[in-house]
């Protein structure tokens, strides 16, 4: 059993009377910064004051999901359906012309996706950032690798590259990459459970 939560939650597995069980934590509430009368702990452990606020007391809401399965999936299995939950898809209007109170204005969004990631075998990499670099007119992609073992990778974008770079986590350029004049991709080798910050420059 695979469980999906909103939000940092705390999850065990516990025996129950029927077997094994699942127990999520969705509230920690309590009502002394900290208390001298624990069995677990002999005195205090900060100030003994009040904290009302940490009741936590109201209505609340949840959002969970159970997926029930017969073998551990793979990380990147994991991964793929938490963010189904976590994020699921939105449906945009295509790009095209947008009617105004004027002449219809020509959207310049890509009808197609914005960049494109493909990895062998798929869903071995996995997309965890896309942003504009901060100091070039240029895309940053970072994706990390769920295997024990290097995974060959294909990123291409919704308009020509022109250039493409290995990045460090302050966006510093550390190696030039090899843009393929056929399709106008970039391909690499990701190392085994390793992070890759990819700069790609627009023709």
């Amino acid at each position: 059993m695979s469980v999906w939560t909103e939000g940092l939650h705390e999850c065990e597995v516990v025996e129950a009377p029927g077997g094994p069980a699942l127990a999520v934590t969705l509230l920690r509430c309590v009502g002394f910064l900290s208390r001298d009368d624990l069995a677990t702990r002999r005195g205090h452990a900060g100030p003994g004051l009040p904290t009302p606020g940490a009741q936590c007391l109201g209505l609340h809401e949840f959002r969970l999901a159970f997926e029930p399965r017969s073998a551990p999936p793979s990380v990147a299995a994991l991964l793929a359906a938490s963010s189904s939950f976590l994020a699921p898809p939105r449906l945009i209007a295509p790009a095209g012309p947008i009617e105004g109170a004027g002449a219809p204005v020509q959207s310049s969004l890509p009808s197609g996706p914005f960049v494109s990631m493909e990895s062998d075998p798929p869903g071995a990499a996995v997309l965890s950032a896309l942003k504009k670099c901060g100091e070039r007119e240029s895309l940053v992609v970072r994706i990390f690798n769920t295997r024990s073992e290097a995974t060959p990778l294909r990123l291409a974008a919704f308009r020509p590259l022109r250039e493409a770079y290995r990045l460090d986590l302050r966006e510093k350029r550390l190696k030039a990459l090899d843009v393929d004049v056929r399709d106008g991709a970039v391909r690499l080798d990701v190392r085994p459970y390793g992070i890759e910050t990819i700069e790609l420059v627009f023709s």
